[in-house]
């Protein structure tokens, strides 16, 4: 649908962008300062801690590591650190600003993530239908927004995704999309590891696009097609270790136990909240009640993104970042209604009715601006007087440890997984944390048959195969039950989040 005004010409194509532009922008600012208000549920993930130490070890060193130096029972072993520039970032940040701006940085990462998604849909629905699916897409999204390095890597996700579709949808798919995903692909394969969905996606599109074009006769293009896909997977292997972080999603995806046992990467648990089920059926309707009609390469990545959201609980995030993204041009061109609006002061579409939101927004755009930017300011000036903002005690056990340190406990320790974060953080030797792909499934599943007290003699057994000098657990995991009435171990310290024993000798 064109937007030019004969008489007008291309400047209120401009003013209609700048308009959109600056309600992401809004957007971007709402969920920034939403965010900042629930700092502290930004920094509750374990592997926040160990993830800052990594970035400072490799900022000290000057290189990524490569075998395992936080734990005892991994020791040596190969490790590839997938994250490692995320790891980095963080460790700046850190050093910068300690856990305010670790907060700060979470909470405008999770936010960009928003504003993109409603700026592309500004583009290609209905005013308020764009803003609605963008704040509804950043709440479904809202419980896994914290501070870890997925959040950059939905970021570049949606970048990519929206790369794919113009470039799908405008018969562009050789050259240009190379500029652009070709270092994207380069800065995300040493963000995150989840860049081989990425390349995932890029396959779907290109075998789409050289269907299409073998069908044409058009072979030039298909060569073009060919080597712009053969040389954005080759980019991806510009990382520290080669290629080797591409098969690492392998590596997780084949441990089967911890699949089952890890929170996101189980199946979803609908029960855990009514929002998401809602969400995520609405979805379906939308497509089945509107008519939806999605092109090969569409119906395949929405397949494919329904598919691994229904098996993981950390993809259904994607899901929910990627279905309005996919969605909004076709649901556009099938239901005229949701297509995008003129502003009422400069309607030149006679097929779509004015939107006076929209007009009203370009008719004061200054006073919008400067209020965004003030809330923002306001927002991030108050993270210095709070007090609250740092890891919660379920996770950073930090009276636990100082005791631990004032009464000299050493040898090796047999931690709850939950904790391994926050040893490593405190210079301890951890017997677990949250890397799986250097521990392995066995492993995991050993740990967990041991702390859940699966079988009590094999639990004892496995303390003693590490040698376990101390432990230090959830206070309602069974096996602290089980060391608590065991005449071996002595309770040396216990609060509300973490239990301390030690083995008599």
């Amino acid at each position: 649908m064109s937007y030019r005004d004969p008489q007008r010409g291309p400047c209120l194509i401009k003013s209609r962008d700048r308009a959109f532009l600056l309600t992401a922008f809004a957007v971007f600012i709402l969920f920034y300062c939403l965010n900042v208000l629930r700092a502290p549920l930004l920094l509750q993930e374990p592997d926040t801690l160990w993830q800052i130490r990594a970035g400072q070890w490799i900022l000290d060193h000057a290189r990524v590591p490569s075998v395992d130096f936080y734990s005892y029972t991994a020791a040596g072993k190969p490790w590839i650190s997938m994250q490692w520039l995320s790891q980095v970032i963080y460790a700046l940040t850190f050093n910068a600003g300690g856990w305010r701006a670790m907060a700060v940085l979470a909470a405008a990462s999770s936010a960009a993530i928003v504003g993109i998604v409603c700026f592309y849909l500004l583009r290609h629905l209905r005013f308020s239908v764009a803003i609605w699916c963008a704040v509804l897409t950043g709440a479904a999204m809202g419980p896994h927004f914290t501070a870890r390095p997925h959040v950059f890597s939905y970021v570049l996700l949606a970048i990519w995704m929206i790369s794919l579709l113009d470039a799908y949808d405008d018969e562009k798919f050789d050259l240009p999309p190379l500029l652009t995903l070709a270092p994207l692909i380069v800065l995300w394969a040493n963000i995150h590891g989840s860049f081989t969905y990425a390349l995932t996606l890029l396959y779907i599109f290109s075998a789409c696009s050289l269907y299409h074009n073998f069908i044409k006769r058009d072979y030039a293009k298909c060569r073009r097609v060919l080597v712009t896909t053969l040389a954005t997977t080759a980019c991806a292997a510009i990382t520290p270790y080669g290629i080797k972080p591409a098969f690492m999603t392998t590596t997780l995806v084949s441990m089967k136990f911890a699949s089952g046992y890890i929170n996101e990467l189980r199946s979803p648990d609908f029960h855990a909240s009514i929002f998401i089920l809602l969400y995520f059926v609405a979805i379906f309707l939308v497509i089945a009640g509107l008519g939806i009609r999605l092109g090969a390469a569409r119906l395949i990545s929405f397949g494919l993104a329904a598919a691994t959201g229904l098996r993981y609980m950390r993809a259904l995030f994607m899901f929910f970042l990627l279905a309005p993204i996919i969605l909004a041009r076709p649901a556009a061109r099938c239901f005229p209604p949701l297509a995008p609006q003129s502003p009422a002061a400069d309607s030149f579409d006679s097929k779509a009715a004015p939107d006076a939101l929209l007009g009203l927004l370009q008719k004061y755009a200054t006073a919008v601006l400067v209020g965004c930017i003030a809330f923002a300011v306001l927002a991030t000036a108050s993270v210095r007087w709070r007090d609250d903002i740092a890891p919660p005690k379920t996770i950073a056990p930090e009276a636990a440890i100082d005791f631990v340190k004032r009464a000299n406990i050493t040898g090796n320790v047999f931690n709850s997984q939950q904790f391994g974060g926050y040893l490593i953080w405190s210079g301890i030797p951890v017997f677990i944390d949250g890397r799986l792909e250097i521990y392995g499934d066995a492993f995991e599943r050993k740990y967990a048959e041991t702390v859940d007290l699966a079988d009590v003699a094999k639990a004892h057994a496995v303390l003693d195969e590490y040698n376990i000098a101390w432990a230090i657990l959830n206070p309602h995991e069974p096996l602290a039950s089980e060391l608590a009435r065991n005449a071996t171990w002595e309770k040396a310290y216990a609060d509300a989040d973490a239990v301390v024993f030690v083995r008599h000798r």
